[in-house]
């Protein structure tokens, strides 16, 4: 099965999820600065969900660049993938219109949570398909040890029903070190293909 298809719906679901949040950033009701400092504390959260969906989009993408060609398991993976993607606004808008309550944060990090374990599952099943492919072995076992993030995904979950507010401090911190671990990955992909 050729992967171009695949890709370019993923690519046009990232963009849509994208396109949705920035529509759902709340416009302050006043032209002063005043406004738009309380409205700070969710544009933070917006701007680190942003990052985040960023960050699954980037490794997406080079995820394939090393595919040749998929299968109909690969596919139903990709779309309930996708399909996680796709709440990432609605919760963010239900967090922040609920002043980041114990039950939308605990939703919003849940989401995150299985974004993450559906993005791990994908790969595994893409190793699994190109298992004789040297190229695709060395790129996963270093990437791994990069974005082996899940437990802290899940630790964030668990916090956030007795501590909300903490468990996006601490997310926070995931989500930046991952920004930064991104280049990281590039270099992965680029030394890899240079064998």
């Amino acid at each position: 099965m050729n992967k171009k298809r695949l890709e370019l719906l993923s690519d046009v679901f990232f963009v849509a999820v994208i396109l949705s949040m920035v529509m759902h950033i709340e416009i302050p009701k006043n032209n002063d600065f005043y406004s738009l400092v309380n409205e700070a504390c969710c544009f933070t959260f917006y701007v680190l969900t942003f990052i985040f969906i960023v960050i699954l989009w980037n490794c997406h993408y080079h995820l394939f660049q090393v595919v040749d060609n998929i299968n109909g398991k690969i596919f139903k993976i990709n779309l309930f993938f996708i399909f996680w993607i796709t709440i990432i606004p609605f919760s963010v808008e239900w967090m922040v219109s609920t002043n980041f309550s114990r039950n939308p944060v605990s939703i919003y990090t849940f989401i995150l949570f299985v974004c993450s374990i559906c993005y791990k599952v994908l790969e595994k099943t893409i190793i699994r398909f190109e298992r004789k492919k040297y190229l695709t072995s060395i790129l996963f076992n270093n990437h791994e040890k990069l974005f082996d993030s899940n437990f802290f995904y899940f630790f964030s979950f668990v916090l956030s029903w007795f501590f909300p507010k903490i468990s996006l401090l601490f997310l926070s911190f995931i989500i930046i070190f991952l920004l930064f671990s991104c280049s990281r990955v590039e270099k992965y992909f680029n030394e890899c293909k240079s064998h």
